[in-house]
């Protein structure tokens, strides 16, 4: 895709945003830009007014706004055609109802994700929503990307777990969806919609979400093989046992790599299981999860952290699926091109980190940042290669090729079957395209 905006932009007037305060308008800097666009203003919304403001300035004038919150995935996507206005949310900070009896709570979209698990531990409850960088990683962001981690396998997604929601579209409209009970589904739909959406067809100004008691007991388990088979063998014996575990996720150890030269050393695969409920149900799902995998774990902890998640170190980074039978093989063909795809070095192999998740058939793949080991341009060009799609790899999203640098990849791939439609819903819903214009799958 273009890394570079191709649609002209029109002076912003800023006397649209008269209403806002000290430090809520200030003009765009280096540190604001995303594949070399400068937005023109950043505009800090304390009030879903003032994000009306935003969107109906960019469409008289027909200019770009991409939204943020924490950040954590600003850098997942196409290079915007245009980009005159960033939209932060992080001001838009209230926990607005909790009803510890229905099962539920309701805030606008900059809340982080820390900080609303510490408010719900009050009560006895947690949003099971593993997503990565928890203190910056805003629920706005987290349900327009639809970003979890491991506790997908026992929970499901952002897009099962949001029952209602607020949104301005790219018309300055105002929709609302779904309700704040777990009985009401009306709008259900609008609500699975924009969860996932990636901030193209709308700006979430509010969530309703389903939350689950904190269990009385939990304990994550990391059982290690010698081999990608061994570790798929247990893999299939996990998956026919029928256990209810809340995750079951894998990663990749090739810290042996560092005393070996290139493919003459042994990776280690791990098997990574959380069990929740209590004490006698952690037990006795630990002891069923040793006989499968038939071996006592390498490590047990209380603590869970999935090991697929976005991260502030940089490097080129890939997000794949396969069928979820196919993850370990194909990761063990792609492991294998990229390091020997991106040749030896006199500071090592390549430092690459990986991590999957084994019930819905993802993984993603990062390289060390630019100035580490391992990190160099070679081993990105070699994980761009060995993660095409094809074969095993149904899509692929290319998070990071680069520092910055798109050029020549499509972030989002293949275009899927529904993609007329979703070319439809965008001119329904931002019919001038001055939501993340460009940024999406296809270039919408």
């Amino acid at each position: 895709m273009a890394a570079t905006p191709t649609r002209a932009s029109a002076p912003i007037d800023t006397t649209v945003f008269a209403s806002l305060g000290p430090g809520q308008l200030r003009p765009g800097r280096e540190l604001d830009a995303l594949a070399g666009a400068i937005p023109q203003i950043v505009v800090t919304a304390r009030e879903v007014e003032q994000v009306h403001a935003a969107i109906t300035e960019a469409r008289s004038k027909k200019l770009g706004i991409i939204v943020s919150g924490g950040a954590t995935m600003l850098h997942v996507g196409n290079a915007p055609r245009t980009f005159d206005i960033k939209l932060a949310t992080t001001a838009l900070g209230r926990i607005v109802e909790q009803n510890p009896q229905d099962m539920t709570v309701t805030c606008e979209a900059g809340v982080t994700l820390a900080r609303l698990q510490r408010s719900l531990a009050k009560v006895g409850q947690r949003l099971c929503i593993d997503a990565a960088l928890e203190e910056k990683a805003t629920i706005g962001g987290i349900v327009a990307t639809n970003a979890t981690g491991g506790l997908r396998y026992g929970y499901g997604t952002p897009r099962d777990l949001a029952l209602g929601l607020t949104a301005i579209d790219g018309c300055a409209r105002t929709l609302k969806a779904g309700g704040r009970v777990v009985k009401n589904v009306a709008g259900y739909d609008l609500v699975r919609l924009l969860t996932g959406s990636w901030g193209s067809l709308g700006i979430i100004t509010e969530l309703t979400l389903r939350t689950h008691p904190l269990p009385a007991a939990a304990a994550t388990l990391v059982f290690d093989f010698a081999s990608a088979p061994d570790l798929d063998a247990a893999r299939g014996r996990v998956f026919g046992s029928n256990l209810p575990l809340a995750a079951l996720d894998l990663a990749v150890d090739l810290s042996a790599d560092s005393d070996a030269g290139a493919g003459s050393s042994v990776p280690i695969w791990s098997l990574i299981a959380r069990v929740e409920g209590s004490e006698e149900e952690v037990a006795a799902q630990g002891d069923r999860l040793c006989a499968l995998c038939g071996r006592d774990p390498a490590d047990a902890v209380e603590a869970w952290a999935s090991p697929v998640g976005a991260d502030d170190s940089g490097g080129a980074a890939v997000r794949i699926g396969t069928e979820p039978a196919d993850l370990v093989p194909a990761l063990v063909d792609i492991l294998a091109q990229v390091r020997g795809g991106a040749g030896a070095s006199d500071k090592g192999p390549v430092a690459l980190f990986v991590g999957g998740h084994l019930g819905s058939g993802i993984a993603r793949l990062q390289l060390a940042g630019a100035g580490s080991a391992g990190g160099g341009s070679a081993g990105g060009a070699a994980l761009l290669r060995a993660t095409e799609v094809g074969g095993r790899v149904r899509t692929r999203v290319v998070e990071r090729a680069g520092p910055g640098d798109f050029t020549g990849h499509d972030v989002w791939a293949p275009l899927p079957a529904s993609f007329s439609l979703m070319r439809e819903l965008k001119r329904r819903f931002d019919p001038d395209a001055v939501l993340a214009p460009g940024r999406f799958v296809g270039g919408l």
